[in-house]
């Protein structure tokens, strides 16, 4: 067993251990280099008089793969909107790469629980769309393929299922090959069969691409199946944080996974 202290910056660490949130995890595993690193500074963030992000200090190397968890209400989408730049702190700070991040990133996409696509616009149309050059058609057409759907280009989005909507909305992300890809629960409305395999697709398409990525979900199970580490979010502060130290590509229930899901579990319903 390690400490999370182990693998942050030092000062961080230092911070994080101090104000007793360094937390006990498994023994770490060596993110992939590339991607945008991440690095949060006793971020807040509060509406009206509803504080929902408490002093949060975070930090993500480049091209890892986070998975933030908690119960509904603990500030995870939040979090999430604030690494998007949708919305501003109202303390601390967000560096990306060591700058200051100042409204939405550059080579940052975001990918919703819905797959927001343009029902008046055929399958290659929205995964190209702000892109109508022949090379951003000849994108577009990769990205399908990349997500098994290189056929449906041509078909309009009615006639997908649930999963393959969401495989053109993650072409769609991939066409610009970010370096930030942050997932706000992007699985939650499919069924259980369908949600593995787009786990399995989601996971390969990281390991090709290698950009960092952020997910926030409320399946445990799911975020110790793709995360490398595992952050729990409560009442707006980080309480602990697991590493998953499974090689990949990872099976569907591996026992490393089993066993941090069982940790988290017990810390949430305790």
């Amino acid at each position: 067993m390690s400490l999370i202290s182990d693998y942050l910056p030092a000062d961080l660490a230092e911070r994080l251990t101090a104000r007793g949130e360094a937390g006990v995890i498994d023994p770490p595993v060596r993110a992939p280099s590339g991607g945008m690193g991440i690095r949060l500074d006793g971020l807040g963030k509060s509406f009206g008089a509803n504080r929902i992000l408490h002093d949060i200090d975070l930090a993500v190397r480049p091209g890892e793969f986070l998975a933030i968890v908690g119960r509904s209400g603990c500030g995870k989408t939040t979090l999430l909107r604030l690494l998007a730049g949708l919305d501003t702190p109202d303390e601390g700070r967000i560096e990306l790469d060591g700058r200051p991040s100042e409204g939405q990133p550059p080579a940052t996409r975001l990918l919703f629980q819905t797959p927001r696509l343009l029902p008046w616009q055929r399958v290659l149309d929205n995964v190209a769309i702000g892109r109508r050059t022949p090379e951003g058609r000849d994108a577009a057409r990769a990205a399908l393929r990349q997500v098994g759907l290189e056929a449906k280009a041509d078909v309009w989005p009615s006639t997908l299922s649930g999963g393959q909507a969401q495989r053109v909305a993650l072409a769609r992300a991939l066409t610009s090959h970010p370096r930030l890809l942050l997932l706000d629960e992007p699985l939650g409305a499919l069924d259980a069969l369908t949600r593995l395999e787009m786990q399995e697709l989601i996971e390969r398409v990281w390991l090709t691409q290698r950009f960092t990525a952020v997910l926030v979900t409320h399946d445990v199970a799911e975020a110790a199946r793709l995360a490398d580490r595992i952050v729990v979010l409560e009442a707006g502060r980080i309480a602990a944080s697991w590493v998953v130290g499974e090689r990949r590509p990872r099976p569907r229930a591996g026992a490393v996974q089993g066993a941090i899901e069982a940790q988290i579990l017990a810390h949430l319903l305790r």
